[in-house]
């Protein structure tokens, strides 16, 4: 859990279950498109937890194997947090988890600058961030990362 010079401690981040076409209270806004807030969240893709981004009139749309997915079941970030510039593989200690590890390394939040918008993915312990847009996933080395 992070904390800043002369403020409380941040609250433990949590993953709520959601719906199309509902926000939940406190839900994270990490990005834009097109005039659209977008939400972070994570869902279930063959198998793999996948953090990415909640369009709240579609799903939680998130990329593996270089495409994009729209998921109707998912989880939503609700939490505070701040985004800091990625550094290549170095990531922040207190980086926020998209995804507990388990089969592999941890995944970490990130997002990046693409086509105008500013979309939120996942970060590699590699230090490449992979957004979905455009039913394609896109990889990244100019990205930020979400802290707590």
């Amino acid at each position: 859990m992070g904390t800043s010079v002369g403020c409380a401690p941040s609250p433990e981040p949590l993953w709520v279950n959601a719906v199309v076409g509902a926000i939940p209270e406190g839900a994270f806004n990490g990005g834009y498109d097109n005039g659209i807030n977008l939400i972070l969240c994570r869902a279930l893709h063959e198998g793999v937890l996948i953090p990415g981004k909640f369009i709240p009139t579609y799903g939680c749309h998130v990329g593996l194997g270089g495409t994009e997915y729209e998921k109707k079941e998912f989880e939503v970030y609700v939490g505070s947090g701040s985004w800091v510039a990625g550094a290549g593989s170095n990531i922040p200690p207190n980086a926020v988890l998209g995804v507990e590890p388990e089969d592999g390394g941890p995944v970490y939040v990130c997002r990046a600058n693409h086509v105008g918008s500013v979309t939120i993915g996942k970060l590699s312990t590699q230090g490449v961030c992979y957004i979905p847009h455009g039913w394609q996933e896109h990889s990244y080395t100019d990205f930020e990362v979400l802290t707590s």
